[in-house]
């Protein structure tokens, strides 16, 4: 595993090793509009492999300062077959997030799939209640964990979701 996605997982699991920044966060310290990166890795075949990228893409989200995420969009495409397919773009619906003083947190969100795919890229929703799927060629079942930490007074969020078929990472930044 990358020593540098090694580092930001540990930090996002498991936040109370790092003081964020200092800052006492509530939910109004996430408030306004955030572009994100995505990447999406696939769970390696044997122990000693390294994830194995699998998709990328970017999404929008508006935080409410009270915890919802009334509106946002995100686009995924394939990084294993970048010429085949369509990016899968959804639409949020039912976003949700909480956060600690420490900064720690956690994201909920319901996407629903609206196009894309083909040439052997499927996609699914992503995040429906109870079981959370992900974009890619096998549909996974439960989402296990989303976790979230807050960095620079909320205008900047490291966010980890896993299930079954891999790990997703984000890094979110407010415009």
């Amino acid at each position: 595993m990358n020593k540098g996605l090694l580092i930001l997982l540990l930090l996002v699991l498991f936040p109370s090793f790092v003081a964020a920044d200092g800052d006492k966060y509530s939910a109004a310290s996430l408030s306004g509009s955030y572009v994100c990166q995505i990447t999406v890795f696939a769970w390696p075949q044997r122990r000693e492999d390294p994830l194995i990228p699998n998709s990328q893409g970017v999404s929008e989200v508006v935080s409410d300062g009270a915890g919802k995420m009334p509106e946002g969009t995100m686009s995924l495409h394939s990084v294993n077959q970048p010429d085949r397919g369509i990016p899968c773009k959804y639409d949020l619906r039912d976003g949700t997030y909480t956060i600690s003083p420490d900064g720690s947190g956690r994201t909920d969100g319901q996407w629903k799939f609206l196009e894309g795919g083909g040439s052997g890229w499927k996609c699914y929703d992503r995040g429906l209640s109870p079981y959370g799927v992900q974009a890619g060629l096998v549909k996974p079942g439960p989402v296990f964990m989303e976790n979230m930490l807050a960095t620079n007074s909320g205008a900047r969020t490291y966010n980890v979701e896993y299930d079954q078929t891999g790990i997703t990472i984000s890094v979110c930044d407010r415009r």
